[in-house]
């Protein structure tokens, strides 16, 4: 029987303590504040790290609730990442898994960034990835549970490479807002078809459809269609 693919095994743990970043990303009252949020390497943050008490202990903290695999559009190096949410839901863990790169390029992308919301991501499909062929940023979005909140993530590849590349202020590349329609209703799933097109699905039956413009930052999403799905 032919093969049309060759199986590969993804580590899903970090290259070392010194290759992961610790990053408490802005509540809303930090937004509305300008708090500067909390930004450290790992070697501090495992320093700080509690006892396990037991198993499940342990399956809130470090058993991944969703996952998944993503290839940029763009044909650069990072290009695959591996994402999973830990820490009971709260932490979204990004790292690439490029089996293999350039000659050109000279910094290794093993950097592991910890994104820590403060609050438990929709369970059922609260991350998506997306990015466009013409721009090396790659998007993030994230929805939360409690306070229904939509994070727009802009990570340059620079950011998984060197810690050093990193903006101190998160609220330079992480905006956030609540869409008025997740104000009356439960988000079930997001999903992201392009980095200005998203579509929730809601706890009614309907899909909510959000837009924004190729220049803007993510503050502001725009929701055009909101339709009620018929079974």
């Amino acid at each position: 029987m032919a093969r049309i693919y060759k199986e590969t095994t993804v580590d899903v743990r970090p290259r070392a303590p010194s290759t992961v970043v610790d990053i408490q990303i802005p509540t809303q009252e930090s937004f509305t504040q300008q708090r500067r949020p909390r930004f450290s390497l790992s070697s501090i943050h495992v320093s700080e790290t509690p006892t396990i008490k037991d198993e499940e202990d342990f399956a809130k903290r470090f058993l991944a609730t969703q996952g998944a695999v993503y290839f940029r559009r763009r044909k650069s190096y990072p290009r695959a990442f591996l994402w999973r949410v830990v820490e009971d839901g709260k932490v979204l863990e990004i790292h690439p898994t490029d089996l293999a790169r350039s000659s050109h390029e000279q910094n290794e992308a093993n950097v592991t960034l910890r994104l820590d919301f403060q609050e438990a991501i929709i369970p059922t499909g609260g991350v998506a990835l997306a990015d466009r062929e013409d721009h090396e940023v790659l998007n993030v979005f994230v929805l939360t549970a409690a306070s229904r909140r939509l994070y727009t993530l802009a990570l340059r590849p620079a950011f998984f490479r060197r810690p050093s590349s990193i903006d101190e202020n998160v609220l330079d590349w992480c905006k956030s807002c609540t869409p008025s329609p997740l104000n009356f209703a439960y988000p079930h799933r997001l999903h992201a078809s392009s980095t200005t097109e998203l579509f929730i699905s809601l706890d009614s039956g309907a899909l909510l459809r959000l837009t924004r413009r190729a220049g803007d930052d993510g503050i502001n999403w725009h929701s055009l269609t909101h339709i009620m799905l018929v079974y």
